[in-house]
């Protein structure tokens, strides 16, 4: 009795995280690889029914193709995309930059496992270099880096249609 004592003082006067931080895809709660499970199980099984009404759901079906992204990256930083794929690239932001938007916006497209293949690492690897980028844009000294991402998922957003 009494450690859960000490277990719940110490929740209160130390700063936990907020649960919701951790909140993937607007709507589930769990890890990647949780939320992959939940996605193939039960959601891509399901058709949209008005894509108005379901936007979170559109939002987890919906992938990008990953030669589309290495190359909108590409083009971002001025080199050819088969450099970001090499282990040992001119441009690590870069290579860095697309191994983080592969395994956020096409993970829907391919098992994970081959995501990573695609760059010569693990999937360990892919989701540490996911993880890394995620905190260097939440850094706020890389305004510049988080303003190349967003042009990048800019270039990749269809054009609105008429």
């Amino acid at each position: 009795m009494q450690n859960y004592r000490r277990y719940v003082e110490q929740g209160l006067t130390a700063k936990l995280p907020s649960p919701f931080l951790s909140i993937q895809e607007q709507s589930i709660l769990g890890s990647d690889s949780f939320v992959e499970d939940i996605r193939r199980k039960y959601l891509l099984k399901r058709g949209i029914g008005d894509e108005r009404e379901e936007t979170s759901l559109k939002h987890l079906v919906r992938s990008e193709n990953v030669g589309t992204v290495i190359a909108a990256v590409g083009v971002e930083y001025g080199i050819c995309p088969a450099e970001l794929l090499k282990r040992r690239s001119v441009c690590r932001e870069g290579r860095q930059l697309a191994m983080y938007l592969v395994a956020t916006l096409c993970r829907h497209e391919r098992p994970p496992v081959q995501l990573a293949k695609q760059f010569g690492v693990t999937n360990a690897g892919l989701g540490i270099a996911r993880s890394r980028m995620a905190e260097a844009l939440t850094d706020r000294d890389q305004a510049a880096l988080r303003a190349r991402c967003d042009r990048v998922r800019n270039a990749l957003k269809p054009p609105p249609s008429c």
